[in-house]
């Protein structure tokens, strides 16, 4: 008998915001995909981190401070669901492992 490795996937892309988006705008759409996820009952939640939104990312243009990425991570853990993070984005090379640990402390995970 084969078991399927993955059953009731559901996604939930944020819209496409424009360029110069800062931290209250971009958690302004996060707070929308979070409220989506918990209305559909998730049971696991994965985020592809891109931290190429951080402000002076060569190839973003987005404005995120580093402590909006706590707040992101904060506020995905109140889902109080499991989570899994997969890193994929970011060439400001010298914050990008301080971004990291921002979104890992505010899930909780630091």
């Amino acid at each position: 008998t084969r078991y399927p490795l993955v059953t009731g996937v559901q996604t939930c892309a944020l819209p496409i915001l424009p360029f110069g988006t800062g931290d209250h705008e971009y958690l302004q759409a996060i707070d929308h995909a979070l409220q989506r996820i918990q209305a559909a009952g998730c049971q696991t939640l994965v985020i592809s981190a891109g931290f190429d939104t951080y402000d002076g990312d060569p190839l973003g243009g987005f404005t995120l401070t580093r402590g909006c990425y706590t707040l992101i991570g904060q506020r995905c853990a109140q889902l109080g669901i499991p989570i899994v993070v997969i890193q994929e984005g970011g060439y400001t090379v010298a914050a990008l492992g301080d971004n990291v640990v921002a979104l890992l402390d505010g899930l909780g995970a630091v």
